[in-house]
C-alpha cells in the first residue's frame, strides 16, 4: 500500500501535469503542510516555511555539497543560512495550494483506484436515473394515450414492453 504522501504527490502531478521537485515536496512534508491546511497557504505561509528551513537543526552543521542539504534546498546549496524559494517556485507552491483548494484535499489522497470505482459507480447512478426517467415518460404518455405513441421522444428500452 502507498504512503498517502506518495499518493498525494503523484495525484498533483498528475492534475497539474508537470514535475514537481523533489526538494519542494520534502520542504511542504517537513514543515507540515502535506494535510487540507496545504489549500490555505499564502505568501506569508511561503516566508514561515523558508525561514523554519534555515532554521532545521539537521542541516544547521552539514557541510556544503552534503546529499541532506541537496534535499531540502535543491540546487541552492552553498549557503543553507540564507535559503530563499525562487519565484517561480513559490508561484509553484501558490499553485499547488489553488489546487487543493479547487477540488478538495480528499481528491488528492485517493488512490487511483479509489477514484476510478467511484466515478464507475456515479455513472452506474446516472444510467439508473436515466432508465427512472424513461421510465416515468413512457408511464405518463401510456396513461394519456390508448396507443403509445411516445416513442418519438426516447427510444423503447431494451426489455421493456407496453400493452396495447
Amino acid at each position: 500500500m502507498e504512503v498517502p504522501e506518495v499518493i498525494f504527490w503523484k495525484n498533483m502531478e498528475n492534475f497539474l501535469k508537470c514535475t514537481i521537485p523533489s526538494h519542494l515536496k520534502c520542504i511542504i512534508e517537513r514543515a507540515g503542510f502535506v494535510n487540507p491546511a496545504l489549500e490555505d497557504l499564502t505568501e506569508r505561509e511561503i516566508t514561515g516555511i523558508e525561514s523554519d528551513v534555515r532554521g532545521l537543526s539537521e542541516l544547521a552543521n552539514l557541510p556544503v555539497g552534503d546529499p541532506l542539504l541537496r534535499k531540502y534546498l535543491g540546487k541552492y546549496i552553498e549557503k543553507p543560512k540564507d535559503f530563499k524559494l525562487m519565484s517561480g517556485e513559490r508561484a509553484l507552491l501558490l499553485k499547488i495550494a489553488g489546487a487543493v483548494k479547487a477540488k478538495s484535499w480528499p481528491f488528492f489522497v485517493k488512490n487511483k483506484s479509489q477514484r476510478s470505482s467511484q466515478q464507475v459507480a456515479a455513472k452506474q447512478a446516472d444510467v439508473t436515473d436515466e432508465v427512472a426517467l424513461i421510465t416515468r415518460i413512457s408511464d405518463y404518455f401510456e396513461s394519456r394515450y390508448a396507443k403509445p405513441k411516445f416513442n418519438f421522444i426516447c427510444p423503447p428500452l431494451p426489455n421493456f414492453h407496453t400493452q396495447m
